[in-house]
């Protein structure tokens, strides 16, 4: 159903000006959803051939989306001679709904409440300008110029709460961060998106505890810690859950946890560059290791032996040594890639986010980004400095 008012007036020199006001409100409008999509903080252990969830994705199309629309536009017309007119338009617009159209998925399968918010369609600001012109051997020439605001996208910010390494976080310490929070936004930026996120401490630490002999430290997590406390950051405070830190380093019996507990992000890229540097040769790492030993030589501590060190700032030589990386023999990068590849089947199954494509689709929406070639005269900002405690 839609709806439209609109004012036009005859301006002099051959010019006319036309206000309209337009009211669109849409039912049933189609969107997708896996009816086979795991339960919330359910666990895909294993496929059973005829069982649903068991990785084959049914999707239904479904006609119960809503959209509502504003616009006010404003047309601008001008006929200067017989030769030259010109015409203006801009569009103040604003869209809300809880679909994007046949192909789009809701964030969760089962529950479709949270999708109304800013719609696709919700570009703010269109500004068109353009013109006719009669050329000589008439030729007729009509240049334009367009202008709009962006797409809408959401930046996502996390907080932190308690020192990552030393005692659990609490459900008080949680609430003290995220009240103390929402007040100082409130006053400083009324409107702004607050926190969609926050990191908290449940028993492990950044990258792992690092033995003398440079194995890794058991690690008891607490996940009933986990889970009151991503509860009350969803329930609460509308965050999308708790952050675990330090997560590579657990026991391969732990990682069914998370979705039952509904943390929301876990960190995992040590044990991946703990995979790399297992496969390469000796020598590679024997020079990579000396590099560290020139050039990162004012991050050891006194205590430290050789093995807590390189295992503590090996991450640093991934830039300088990429190429090298790059051109490792195939049968490492075969062997590489193989054991990647079952490390990640193993999580995503364990992590319940198999069958996600439609989620990814719907909300990850890549830009193309396109930087120069590198040259001395190339303004550049430096670097905040790194920690070689905070690695994942």
């Amino acid at each position: 159903m839609q709806t439209a008012i609109g004012v036009e007036r005859q301006l002099p020199r051959n010019t006319t000006i036309a206000v309209t006001y337009t009211q669109s409100h849409a039912l049933h409008m189609l969107r997708s959803r896996n009816i086979t999509a795991p339960l919330p903080g359910s666990v895909i252990v294993r496929s059973q051939p005829g069982v649903l969830n068991s990785g084959t994705s049914i999707y239904e199309y479904e006609s119960n989306g809503r959209m509502n629309q504003n616009q006010m536009i404003v047309n601008l017309n001008s006929r200067i001679n017989p030769k030259i007119s010109i015409f203006t338009f801009y569009v103040l617009n604003n869209a809300k709904s809880d679909t994007d159209g046949a192909g789009s998925f809701p964030a969760n399968q089962y529950d479709t409440s949270l999708e109304y918010g800013r719609s696709s369609i919700d570009v703010r600001n269109r500004f068109v300008l353009g013109g006719s012109i009669v050329a000589p051997w008439n030729l007729r020439l009509s240049p334009f110029v367009i202008a709009s605001s962006g797409a809408p996208f959401n930046i996502s910010i996390g907080g932190e709460i308690g020192e990552v390494g030393t005692q659990n976080s609490t459900v008080e310490e949680l609430q003290t961060y995220m009240d103390g929070f929402n007040e100082r936004l409130i006053k400083r930026s009324p409107g702004t998106e607050g926190l969609s996120k926050i990191s908290v401490q449940s028993g492990t630490t950044h990258g792992g505890v690092v033995l003398a002999d440079g194995s890794i430290a058991d690690v008891k997590i607490d996940f009933d810690t986990l889970a009151r406390l991503s509860t009350v950051a969803r329930e609460k405070y509308g965050l999308a859950g708790a952050v675990q830190h330090g997560a590579s380093t657990l026991p391969d019996s732990a990682f069914h946890n998370f979705p039952r507990t509904e943390t929301a992000e876990i960190h995992l890229a040590t044990n991946f560059q703990t995979m790399l540097y297992d496969n390469i040769s000796a020598a590679l790492r024997s020079e990579i290791y000396e590099w560290l030993r020139q050039n990162a030589t004012d991050e050891r501590k006194p205590t430290d032996t050789d093995e807590q060190f390189f295992y503590k700032t090996r991450k640093k030589a991934l830039g300088p040594f990429k190429k090298r990386f790059w051109d490792l023999p195939p049968d490492v990068k075969g062997k590489l890639a193989k054991a990647y590849e079952e490390k990640f089947s193993f999580l995503f199954t364990q992590l319940a986010v198999v069958n996600t494509r439609d989620i990814v689709d719907r909300f990850v929406r890549p830009v193309e980004q396109h930087k120069p070639q590198p040259h001395p005269d190339l303004a550049v900002v430096e670097a905040a400095p790194d920690d070689a405690d905070l690695s994942d």
